[in-house]
C-alpha cells in the first residue's frame, strides 16, 4: 500500500507508467486539472475520458484497473487515484 500526501507524491509513485487515465464529468473538468497540475504531468500520456461518473463505472473502471493504467478521477473538488484517495489532501494542497 502507498500512502501519499500530494498528487505530486502520487505521481512520483507512478512515474514508472508514464500514462494516466484522467475521468472528468466533463471536458472543462478535465482541462482544469491538467492545467492545475501541468508541471507535475509534464512527461505522463495523458488519455481523457469525460464521462458521467456513477458508482458502476467507478467499480468496473477499478475492477479492470484499464489493463494496470493508473487513474485519476474528478469528482468536484476531489481528485481520487487507484492507489489512494486523494480528496481533500489534494485539494488543500492547492
Amino acid at each position: 500500500m502507498h500512502i501519499v500526501k500530494s498528487l505530486q507524491d502520487y505521481l512520483s509513485v507512478l512515474n514508472r507508467f508514464r500514462r494516466i487515465v484522467v475521468i472528468g464529468e466533463n471536458c472543462a473538468d478535465c482541462h482544469v486539472f491538467l492545467k492545475r497540475y501541468s508541471r507535475c504531468l509534464e512527461g505522463f500520456e495523458i488519455v481523457l475520458l469525460p464521462v458521467n461518473i456513477d458508482d458502476d463505472l467507478l467499480d468496473f473502471f477499478f475492477s479492470i484497473g484499464i489493463l494496470g493504467i493508473p487513474i485519476v478521477i474528478i469528482d468536484g473538488k476531489h481528485f481520487w487515484g487507484d492507489i489512494n484517495h486523494l480528496g481533500e489532501v489534494v485539494c488543500s494542497s492547492q
